[in-house]
C-alpha cells in the first residue's frame, strides 16, 4: 500500500479511536493485542489481510507488526490451505502439496503428490532434493508390481491453528466495521488470548459450528440459536461464533445447549467494504445489545451512533436534534433502555 493512501487509512482509525475514548489522540491500538502505537509510526503498524492472500482474501484490515508477522508464520498459511481446498471443492487427495514428503517402503523423499482426472495417483520426484542414491531407488521401486506407498497431510494435523485462523478473521472482520467499538469489551479478552496465545487450545472451544453441503463467501451477522443471539462470521462450512455484550460466556451457555434440537438462524450484514469506519457504536437487536463499547459506561466516548437490528433491517439512529432523540425514544415498537446516546 502507498504511504499515502495508508496515511488517510490510519488517520480514520485513530479519529475512529478518539470518538471512542476521548482520552486518545494521534494513536493506532493494535486490535489483536492492544499494544499503542503513534499513528505516524509506519514501520511498526502494517497491513493485514483477514482472509490470508495466498487464499484469495481481499478483506485488509491494520495490525502490529509483530502481530501481523506471528499471524503469518503460525496460522495464516493453514488457515489459508484450508480455505484452498473449500474454494477448488477439492479433496485431499487432489490437492498438490509442494515441498512436502512421501514414502515408498522405508525411503522417504522430497515431492509432491496428486490425483489425476482420470482417478491415478502422480507423484513428482524432485531430483534437485534429493540423493543421486535415492534416484537410483526411486526409479527401481517404481518398477515393482507392488508399491507401498505412505503419504503425509500435514494440514490434518493443524485443526488448532486452522480454527485460530477463523477465529482470529471472525473477530478482525467485526474490527473493520465496527473499529474500536468492538475492540473495546472486555468479554472478548478471552477471544484475544486464544488468538495470541499459541499453546492455546480452541478446538474443544464452542467458538465453531460446522455446517454440511454449505459454502459461505465470508459473511459477518448474527446467529441466533433458541433466545440467544450472538456476532458471527460464516466462511466456508464453518460458522464462527463471538461472544456479545448481553451473552459474555459461550462455554457456560453452550453447555446447556442441544444444537441438534435448537431453532438457529442467521442475519448477514449488508455493509459496504470500505476504510471509511463509522463513528464509535452500539448494535442491538431490538432491545438485546451486541456490540456496546466498555468506554460508553465510563463516559469516555464523545459521540456514537445506534445501529437498531429488526426484521426490517437495520437501522442508524444518530438524531441531530432533541426531536429526533425523543421519536425513537417514546416510540412504542424501540425499547432503547440500555441505551444512552450522547451527543456533542
Amino acid at each position: 500500500m502507498k504511504k499515502k493512501v495508508k496515511t488517510q487509512y490510519l488517520k480514520l482509525l485513530s479519529e475512529n479511536l478518539s470518538l471512542v475514548d476521548s482520552r486518545k489522540k494521534d494513536m493506532f491500538i493494535c486490535p489483536t493485542c492492544l499494544n499503542e502505537i503513534k499513528i505516524n509510526d509506519f514501520d511498526n503498524i502494517s497491513e493485514a489481510h483477514i482472509i490470508p492472500k495466498a487464499a484469495k482474501g481481499t478483506l485488509k484490515t491494520f495490525l502490529c507488526r509483530k502481530c501481523n508477522s506471528r499471524f503469518g508464520t503460525k496460522q495464516d498459511k493453514w488457515f489459508g490451505e484450508i480455505i484452498k481446498i473449500h474454494n477448488d471443492k477439492k479433496q485431499f487427495g487432489e490437492i498438490e502439496l509442494e515441498g512436502r514428503y512421501f514414502k515408498f517402503g522405508n525411503n522417504k523423499f522430497h515431492g509432491k503428490w496428486f490425483t489425476k482426472e482420470n482417478g491415478n495417483l502422480a507423484y513428482v520426484f524432485y531430483r534437485d532434493r534429493n540423493s543421486p542414491s535415492d534416484y537410483k531407488f526411486f526409479s527401481q521401486y517404481c518398477k515393482n508390481s507392488k508399491i507401498n506407498i505412505s503419504l503425509e497431510y500435514p494440514i490434518l494435523k493443524k485443526e488448532n491453528l486452522i480454527k485460530k485462523g477463523y477465529l482470529t478473521a471472525a473477530y478482525l472482520y467485526y474490527f473493520r466495521i465496527f473499529g474500536y467499538s468492538w475492540i473495546f469489551q472486555d468479554h472478548l479478552d478471552s477471544v484475544r488470548n486464544y488468538i495470541l496465545d499459541y499453546d492455546s487450545d480452541v478446538t474443544k472451544t464452542h467458538h465453531f459450528i460446522s455446517f454440511e453441503k454449505t459454502d459461505w463467501a465470508p459473511w459477518i451477522g448474527l446467529f441466533f440459536i433458541d433466545a440467544n443471539i450472538f456476532p458471527a462470521m460464516g466462511l466456508n462450512n464453518l460458522l464462527t461464533i463471538l461472544p456479545s455484550y448481553s451473552i459474555k460466556n459461550i462455554e457456560e451457555l453452550f453447555k446447556n445447549v442441544d444444537i441438534s434440537k435448537s431453532k438457529i438462524g442467521f442475519r448477514v450484514f449488508n455493509y459496504e467494504e470500505s476504510y471509511h469506519l463509522i463513528p464509535s457504536q452500539l448494535l442491538t437487536y431490538y432491545d438485546q445489545p451486541i456490540v456496546f463499547p466498555d468506554t460508553i459506561k465510563r463516559g469516555l466516548s464523545k459521540d456514537f451512533m445506534v445501529q437498531l437490528i429488526t426484521e426490517e433491517g437495520i437501522k442508524n439512529m444518530r438524531p441531530s436534534s432533541e426531536e429526533g432523540y425523543n421519536k425513537y425514544k417514546n416510540d412504542d415498537r424501540y425499547d432503547i433502555r440500555e441505551i444512552t446516546i450522547i451527543r456533542t
